[in-house]
């Protein structure tokens, strides 16, 4: 379930508009989405999201606050890993299995 909230926040937080031509010189700007809040209140958790649309420089924060607080990244790395690594090659397919060596 927190997987499915990851990806929804991931998703409406990247409706930004196109990224500028190269070349043009785009100024750092951000926005702070706590109405996004609302997705993390339904799931009875709480964190914060930052993401950084690098074409546009632009930031886009849910939650500013709780992003100032330590905590563990726990899995929330394990999406990211697997589909680069399916998208490059290093996995063959959904299949594949890699033995933990503790």
């Amino acid at each position: 379930m927190r997987n499915i909230l990851f990806l929804s926040l991931l998703i409406v937080a990247c409706t930004n508009p196109p990224t500028p031509a190269p070349g043009n010189i785009v100024a750092t700007t951000s926005e702070k989405r706590d109405d996004l809040l609302a997705l993390y209140d339904a799931l009875d958790v709480s964190g914060s999201f930052i993401l950084h649309d690098v074409g546009r420089d632009h930031w886009v924060f849910i939650d500013s606050a709780q992003a100032d607080v330590s905590s563990l990244p726990a899995s929330s790395f394990k999406i990211f890993s697997s589909l680069y690594g399916l998208e490059s090659g290093v996995v063959k397919d959904a299949d594949e299995l890699f033995t933990w060596d503790g």
